[in-house]
């Protein structure tokens, strides 16, 4: 049996109970509101919360489906922060390349993956987790649509020019449970058309793609965890847009 201590997610979970009931207890006390009524709520927003941290997961799990997809984003993010050396710039822009490749061969399945991507971003913003691993995934989100935005849409986006216009923007980064979204959700991954991400209203526009940047780095800026937001934000600023 396990008797390390607690993961993370445990950790947090059980601060947000201590938290919470001692709040609870005090506007009980106050005579504002019923303690019943109290521990409904808290019940409520705690199985909402664990739902969170299980759909976080999830797609992070679905992000990593395409090993190689991935691990030719993270080369390439982290290539843009090192020297500059001619053996360098020849490796960095043929991993662009290959990764052009491999986010435009199969669209339907690389769109799914995005959806993924921004769907931990929603979770983020719905209810953040104060850990160094949700940083990390959040992190993780934002640089895959931003490779998908300037590698996988400008050679995808030929053969897709007609679902553009026919259909407005599907928002990408609301929550799942938002079920008006699924019909639109399931008909862009299958066959593409615009997407909106925070504040850009179709993330294969070129002209927005230093605003989705801007965006990642606001968020990473807005996750002061242990310094890893800022850490993160070095990677983010030094991605050419």
């Amino acid at each position: 049996m396990y008797s390390g201590p607690d993961p993370p997610q445990v950790s947090i979970t059980l601060s947000l109970l201590f938290t919470s009931l001692a709040v609870s207890l005090f506007i009980h006390l106050n005579g504002n509101i019923s303690f019943a009524s109290l521990t409904v709520s808290f019940s409520s927003h705690l199985t909402n919360l664990k739902s969170s941290i299980t759909s976080l997961i999830s797609h992070y799990s679905h992000l990593y489906t395409s090993e190689e997809a991935m691990d030719l984003v993270v080369h390439v993010f982290r290539g843009a922060v090192r020297d500059r050396r001619k053996q360098s710039r020849l490796e960095l822009d043929f991993a662009k390349r290959r990764l052009a490749a491999v986010l435009t061969k199969n669209l339907k399945e690389t769109r799914a993956m995005v959806w993924h991507a921004a769907q931990i971003i929603a979770m983020a913003r719905e209810y953040f987790i104060h850990a160094p691993c949700e940083t990390m995934r959040v992190f993780m989100g934002h640089i895959f649509i931003l490779a998908y935005a300037k590698y996988g849409c400008p050679l995808s986006r030929g053969g897709e020019e007609q679902e553009h216009g026919r259909f407005p923007p599907v928002r990408l980064d609301q929550p799942t449970w938002r079920e008006e979204q699924t019909p639109a959700i399931d008909r862009w991954i299958e066959k593409g058309g615009p997407a909106s991400v925070g504040s850009v209203e179709d993330i294969c526009d070129a002209a927005c793609l230093g605003v989705l940047k801007e965006d990642a780095l606001q968020m990473m800026r807005d996750m002061r965890i242990w310094g890893l937001g800022k850490k993160f934000c070095k990677v983010l600023d030094a991605f050419d847009t």
